[in-house]
Formats: structure tokens, C-alpha cells, sequence
């Protein structure tokens, strides 16, 4: 995930729609409005409606854009990985990154749109662990940059010398690091028929990531 690009991978990005940010100033101006009428006034009334109306339109544009993205992402990837993010720490962090990941695209709501519409088409969403150090460590030799800030956007393996983009490095280790979790996750499910006897010796049915029933259910109780 980016404040800027929204969702980033190796091969494209996409772009930060700022629902919210792009209409601040009008939200600001509604509110000064509202605070300038007399109490229990009509034009009061009238203000109140104007912001939450305005507010509305925000909340629909926002929904309507997540469900397409949802939608159009788990009809096109059969696994995709995500980090597991501390909303509520970033939040307490900086105003400016609560407003992206809540306000402008509102993150937690997204990933929950995405988990169910995976799940219904047989697909698979893992999320990393949020303290896997995916910006910190070099996608090409696995040095880890202990010293590496938030502002630092750009960096230089001190191991390897490879130049760094932060946000595609990033995706590149949660992508490495999300496949492990679906190996893993795919080698219990096999290891689990195998034992029950509900495929015949040579049947490899139970080795196919995409719709595969009992991965499914797997998956399902480990996101409850």
C-alpha cells in the first residue's frame, strides 16, 4: 500500500483517488457556514443538510470506487498479497496519513470488500504480518536497512548497491514473503486430504490454488 499510489507492484501502480482531500477546502467552508448560524434557525437546518449532503456524496464516490477496484482486481488476479497494516497506529502517527488511509480510500474497508469477493470466486488474499520489514530489506540480496525512515523514498543497498525505489522494493518482499504463506498454506491443506484418503493416489486436484475447497475453508477460518 501507498499514501500516494494507493496499491503498488513490481509491474504497475494505481493512484491515490483523494475523495476526501480533493473536496477539504468545501467541507471547510460548509463547516465555517454552519458555525455562523444562529441556533435552532432554519438556515441552520439548511446548513446542516448542505455539509451532510456533501459528506454523502463523498461516502457513495468512495464506496462505489472500492467495490469496482474489489471487484475488478479479484476477477483478474486468482491470489493476491497484501501487508497487514496497523490502521490505528497510523492514525495516531500523522494527520496527513489518517486522512489517506481513512478518509480518501478508506483502507480497513477496502480489504474486507476484497477478502469476501476473493473468497466467493474461489481466490486467495494472504496478508503479510504487519512488522514484516518489507521496505527495510533489499528485494535483491535480503540486506536489511535498520536505518531507513518513513521520508526516505529512495535508497542504496549498501550489499549489492541496487537502487531502491521504496515503495516497489516494498512490494516485491511482501510478494516473495506472501507466496511462502500460500505454499505453506496449500502443503496443509494437501497434507490434511491425504490423510482423510479423499483423493485417490496420483490425483492432483488437491494441488490447484484456485478453488480449491478445502483451501477455501482454511482460509475462511483463519480470517475469523
Amino acid at each position: 500500500m501507498s499514501l500516494s499510489k494507493f496499491l503498488v507492484s513490481k509491474q504497475k501502480s494505481m493512484i491515490n483517488p483523494r475523495f476526501y482531500r480533493n473536496e477539504e477546502k468545501t467541507i471547510k467552508n460548509l463547516h465555517k457556514q454552519l458555525s455562523r448560524k444562529s441556533k435552532n434557525s432554519t438556515n441552520r437546518k439548511k446548513a446542516k443538510i448542505k455539509l451532510a449532503r456533501k459528506y454523502e456524496k463523498i461516502f457513495n464516490r468512495k464506496l462505489d470506487w472500492m467495490h469496482k477496484t474489489s471487484t475488478d482486481l479479484s476477477n483478474r488476479c486468482d491470489v493476491i498479497i497484501l501487508e497487514n497494516l496497523n490502521i490505528r497506529g497510523m492514525q495516531k502517527f500523522s494527520s496527513g496519513i489518517s486522512k489517506s488511509v481513512t478518509l480518501d480510500f478508506s483502507w480497513n474497508n477496502f480489504v474486507s470488500i476484497l477478502r469476501y469477493k476473493m473468497i466467493e470466486r474461489g481466490n486467495h488474499l494472504i496478508l503479510v504480518d504487519r512488522w514484516f520489514p518489507s521496505s527495510k530489506l533489499c528485494s535483491h540480496c535480503g540486506w536489511l536497512n535498520s536505518e531507513l525512515n518513513i521520508s526516505t523514498r529512495k535508497w542504496t543497498c549498501h550489499e549489492c548497491r541496487t537502487v531502491h525505489d521504496r515503495d516497489v522494493n516494498a512490494s516485491m518482499n511482501i510478494y516473495t514473503e506472501g507466496l511462502k504463506q500460500l505454499i505453506s498454506q496449500s502443503e496443509t491443506s494437501i497434507s490434511t486430504v491425504g490423510t482423510t484418503g479423499s483423493h485417490a493416489c496420483g490425483d492432483d486436484r488437491s494441488l490447484s490454488f484456485r478453488k480449491h475447497s478445502s483451501m477455501n475453508q482454511e482460509f475462511t477460518s483463519l480470517n475469523k
